[in-house]
């Protein structure tokens, strides 16, 4: 249940318009250094398959923006963005039932999938750090 609970703080965090509630169960680092792992075709990640239009915004970005790319594009506010991005705004209840999947991937790790397999749905890897879950990579 510990991650199930994790994901559901991690809605409502998003939800919510408070930036401070959504930073703490997100290790925006880790996220960046998952994107840079997977990027560098030498090194292992967490993230499986990145989508065309995922390379392509990466790309988009790294030839306007240079070698600081990540740390520019993707922010905190991006995160939240990819979180929402299949959600009704109307409805203002997070992404929670736009959530397809919800599974382990080892005792530590935690994976979500947001959103329909034929929308580009929104992948979220959660870890375990100490006693608190939380995000350490986002793609879709």
């Amino acid at each position: 249940c510990w991650p199930y609970a994790a994901l559901l703080r991690l809605n409502a965090a998003a939800a919510s318009a408070q930036s401070s509630e959504l930073a703490v169960l997100v290790d925006m680092d880790a996220v960046r250094d998952e994107l840079r792992r997977k990027l560098n075709k030498d090194a292992d990640s967490v993230i499986d398959r990145l989508s065309d239009p995922f390379i392509h915004w990466l790309e988009d970005g790294i030839q306007a923006r240079g070698s600081g790319t990540l740390e520019q594009l993707v922010t905190l506010k991006w995160v939240r963005d990819r979180l929402l991005a299949h959600s009704d705004p109307a409805a203002d209840n997070g992404f929670i039932g736009q959530v397809t999947r919800a599974r382990f991937a080892a005792p530590t790790r935690f994976r979500l999938s947001i959103g329909p397999d034929d929308a580009l749905p929104v992948q979220v890897s959660m870890r375990l750090e100490g006693i608190a879950w939380r995000v350490s990579a986002v793609y879709y």
